[in-house]
């Protein structure tokens, strides 16, 4: 039997269809960050290819460079496509993390949510090239300087183009100096802003009234199904 009250709970919850992209060196506190701003009244799904990434570095003792993405991205996003799933699923507000080098894997992921419904933003956190480096080495994941000073020179390059993409969902922070007081009460703001914010996009308004017609909890099977969400995600971690 279904529960009316935990479907009524899941198209009401906070935060839903909404989806903030962060971009950062290596270093530059992005972790940190979503750790810290989450005050229990909006409950994100992290979409982080980056950390079991990391553990498999860890466990195959070597840095990250391009090989090593090479050999290992592949696994880690594989790692990660029942979180996704799941995730869009339940129309859950997420923060997607990573470094965000590459423009044309970020705005086709973007552009996969919001075409199922999803309001995206970015937040963008600054940090000098030489900082993150020094804070790299003072961490255990090994992370190699040229692979570094690569994402820095492609996020320079694409920041302009991220601002237009995003418009007034663009949120630039400075973690130059390492305040992460000032940086998490800023990001909470923004962030928490963005989440609670009435969802301007119409796809996810029609969604809703679909699911509260059906009494439905979950994306599937009425809007859509499991195999169409899958052939999304499968488009998601395209190379």
């Amino acid at each position: 039997m279904k529960s009316t009250e935990f479907i009524t709970e899941s198209v009401n919850d906070n935060g839903i269809f909404k989806a903030v992209f962060l971009s950062g060196l290596p270093g530059a506190g992005k972790s940190s960050i979503i750790s810290k701003v989450n005050d229990g009244a909006v409950d994100p799904q992290v979409i982080n290819t980056d950390r079991t990434y990391e553990f498999l570095l860890n466990k195959n003792n070597t840095t990250a460079n391009a090989t090593a993405w090479e050999l290992f991205g592949p696994r880690s996003k594989v790692m990660n496509k029942s979180v996704l799933f799941n995730a869009i699923n339940a129309m859950r507000p997420m923060f997607i993390d990573g470094t965000s080098a590459n423009s044309g894997s970020l705005i086709r992921r973007s552009g996969l949510l919001e075409s199922m419904g999803w309001d995206v933003a970015m937040i963008y956190v600054n940090i000098e090239l030489e900082t993150a480096i020094e804070r790299i080495q003072q961490r255990e994941r090994k992370v190699d300087t040229d692979f570094v000073q690569h994402i820095y020179a492609e996020m320079e390059a694409n920041k302009a183009f991220y601002k237009s993409k995003f418009g007034s969902n663009f949120i630039e922070v400075d973690n130059n100096a390492n305040n992460f007081n000032a940086l998490e009460s800023k990001t909470y703001n923004t962030s928490n802003a963005f989440f609670s914010s009435n969802i301007k996009n119409p796809i996810a308004n029609k969604h809703i009234n679909a699911l509260r017609d059906a009494n439905e909890a979950y994306l599937v099977p009425t809007i859509y199904s499991a195999e169409y969400i899958n052939k999304v995600i499968n488009t998601w971690y395209q190379n």
